[in-house]
């Protein structure tokens, strides 16, 4: 009869669990021989849930019910979907049969076969549990292989409390993971899991897939790396501290603890980082360092003044980052030390910088003291005859005049020395690089034998630095020293020169410290004629107590105390060979380029007039004096750009101040002017012009000098 069908038909034995007849195109589907070689085809053990839902349809079809199933056959191994109708039949021996024709359905869709292929050959073990009582429904080919006991839920993990753990993560969330021993043919391991609720699209009901990897090696390699770490972190001489998200301390290594004087961890544990603090400290913390700190992964760095367990004060170098959980990740350094170190340097610094200014005030005062001595026998000879004639008012009032000058001159003088030998040091200032170096041309005539030349070009371009002038001097005067005392005894010369600062060309041989600076740079250059520098000192030239002197005549701090004070103001200090001696070079940020102040000056006291120039020179103007102001104002016409100032006698004869005004104005021309007067006030008709009443001193000239140039 079976025979008959074109369908997969055939007989199922219920009771002994396998195929008892079969039709032609059955056996095709089962890929079966015959039906004696399909009948002794053994079909596999029926799982638990299996033989519970067989059992089920068998009642139902015994209540007349007609039950149809999707079934996934495995003909050759190879999955095989059908549609299976069932019908209740006796076999001969009276055995419960059901007779089961298939239609075979259209192939699954690619990705479902791709699927169910990707779960056989899948390596990581693949379990299928009934949800929740843990009956095993189908196992993937590696968990077999794998496992030792996969028969059910309960079986599967080694710890008897997991199985209740697992089942209520994944009643709560629907899907778990976690990591658990398990039992493998191959022994105890770690395996990684995880879980996802499903239904079993068989039986219909609720099911589970637990995925498994063993990650038992790479926990061990972990392991190993912790306990490296831990080594590292136990054995550094860093402090490390963690704390939680509270800022309370959860960690500290040995380091931290001895660097604040703690035993043992339990003395600091829990307790928050504000207790290895000043109260000033932990404010300037609150204030300024965790604003800084924003999220996971910000980081802050800077120094900070710990407080140690017996009060004492520890320096400390801070890193600062913060942690995935809101903590607090710390490593400090202490730099006590260090900074003690550098005080240090810096008084040698300062005790050497000291030196060379006296070594330099020792030949400059010589000098000195010669005009000096000239303006106090001016003075002397002024007021004597001022004894002399006290019956002249106008000569008394003239010799008055020259007291106040030549007082005023001598005061410069003795002020500039004692501002060149004193040890304190003011706030960096914009300065007038063309005029520091101006300034210190004396000074460094001074410190060089007459032997050696000295020959300083300021140029007639103005560049302000922000920079202790003091510290410019101090490192020109190194450089000076050193040329002298390269040169020796031979003669030679010293060429010093101020200009615009560009990059040095690439492949051009240059020692040094500090940064080009990103923007507009002047530099102050310094040549000798001596015989250079060797090559092998040039890279040990900045370092600090490295010299090539003999024993008592060289500290080798000047090159490194020069270096650091350009380093300080953004600049770079090189060095290098010319080929007929050895040239430094200081580079320093400037502000933008301007040219200088040259100033015309017209006076009908020539002595005042050279004593004016004399100033305002100093000072790093340009001063041209003509005789009076009639030729002034010639110059002024025929060029009106060429001059900042225009400086003049209001009292003059032949051309009063306020006539020259007049033609000035007149011709259009605006350049600044500053009469000086003994009794003009300025009039209705001209009340922005700057005058100057004499006698003056010093001091009233160049103020009224910035003054008019600023206003122009």
């Amino acid at each position: 009869m079976l025979s008959a069908f074109r369908r997969p038909v055939w007989v199922y034995d219920l009771d002994a669990h396998r195929i008892e007849a079969a039709s032609p195109s059955a056996l095709l589907l089962w890929r079966a021989e015959s039906l004696e070689a399909l009948v002794q085809r053994p079909l596999g053990a029926l799982t638990p849930a299996a033989s519970a839902r067989l059992a089920d349809n068998w009642a139902a079809l015994l209540r007349g019910e007609e039950i149809g199933e999707q079934w996934t056959l495995y003909p050759g191994g190879h999955p095989t979907a059908v549609h299976c109708m069932f019908s209740a039949v006796r076999t001969a021996t009276g055995a419960r049969a059901m007779l089961i024709e298939a239609e075979p359905r259209t192939p699954e869709a690619p990705d479902t076969q791709r699927a169910v292929e990707a779960l056989r050959h899948d390596p990581a073990p693949m379990i299928l549990y009934s949800f929740p009582d843990g009956t095993l429904l189908m196992a993937n080919p590696a968990a077999r292989a794998a496992l030792a006991e996969v028969g059910s839920l309960d079986a599967l993990f080694v710890e008897a409390e997991a199985p209740a753990r697992v089942r209520g993560q994944i009643a709560q969330a629907g899907t778990a993971w976690g990591e658990d021993h398990v039992l493998t043919r191959a022994g105890l391991r770690v395996a990684a899991w995880r879980a996802a609720r499903g239904v079993d699209p068989v039986s219909g009901g609720e099911m589970v897939a637990i995925t498994l990897l063993d990650v038992t090696d790479a926990r061990a390699a972990t392991q190993a790396q912790l306990e490296a770490l831990s080594q590292a972190i136990e054995a550094t001489q860093d402090g490390i501290a963690l704390t939680d998200a509270a800022g309370n301390f959860t960690f500290m290594n040995p380091a931290h603890l001895r660097m604040f004087g703690f035993e043992e961890l339990t003395q600091v544990a829990g307790r928050p980082w504000s207790i290895l603090y000043s109260d000033a400290e932990r404010e300037r913390f609150v204030a300024e360092v965790f604003p800084a700190l924003t999220g996971p992964g910000a980081r802050w760095r800077g120094n900070a003044a710990g407080l140690r367990l017996d009060g004492s004060t520890i320096m400390q170098e801070v890193s600062l980052t913060i942690h995935q959980d809101g903590g607090i990740i710390c490593l400090t350094r202490d730099n006590s030390e260090r900074i003690a170190a550098e005080a240090q340097r810096r008084r040698l610094e300062v005790e050497l910088a000291q030196a060379q200014k006296m070594e330099a005030v020792g030949q400059f005062v010589g000098g000195l003291a010669h005009d000096l001595n000239n303006l106090l026998a001016a003075i002397l000879a002024t007021s004597t005859g001022i004894a002399a004639q006290n019956t002249n008012a106008d000569r008394v009032r003239m010799g008055c005049e020259r007291i106040d000058r030549a007082g005023a001159q001598a005061a410069r003088m003795v002020r500039r020395m004692l501002d060149f030998v004193r040890r304190e040091e003011g706030p960096p200032v914009r300065v007038d690089l063309r005029a520091v170096l101006v300034r210190s041309t004396e000074l460094l005539r001074a410190l060089l034998p007459k032997r050696v030349t000295l020959e300083v070009l300021p140029g007639d371009q103005v560049f302000r630095a922000l920079v202790q002038e003091d510290r410019i001097v101090q490192v020109l005067l190194n450089l000076a020293a050193n040329a002298r005392d390269a040169m020796g005894t031979e003669a030679g010369h010293v060429h010093v020169r101020l200009g615009v600062a560009v990059p040095a060309p690439q492949g051009d041989v240059r020692f040094g410290r500090g940064s080009f600076p990103a923007g507009e740079a002047a530099e102050i250059v310094v040549e000798d004629t001596g015989p250079g520098v060797p090559p092998e000192v040039f890279p040990r030239l900045f370092e600090a107590f490295y010299t090539t002197k003999p024993a008592g005549q060289g500290t080798g701090l000047g090159l490194s105390t020069s270096a650091g004070i350009l380093t300080d103001a953004g600049g770079r200090l090189e060095g290098w060979n010319t080929g007929k001696g050895a040239a430094f070079r200081l580079v320093l940020p400037i502000q933008a380029v301007d040219q200088v102040a040259r100033v015309i000056l017209a006076h009908s006291d020539p002595e005042l007039a050279d004593l004016i120039a004399r100033v305002l020179d100093r000072e790093g103007y340009v001063v041209e004096a003509v005789g009076n102001a009639r030729a002034a104002l010639d110059a002024v016409l025929g060029n009106p750009g060429a001059y900042r100032l225009l400086l003049a006698d209001a009292d003059a004869a032949g051309l009063r101040g306020d006539a020259l005004l007049t033609v000035l104005r007149q011709a259009q021309i605006e350049i600044p002017v500053l009469l000086t007067s003994r009794g003009l006030t300025p009039s209705d008709t001209l009340p922005t012009e700057k005058y100057l009443r004499t006698p003056f001193s010093t001091a009233a000239l160049l103020s009224a000098v910035a003054e008019a140039l600023g206003d122009a």
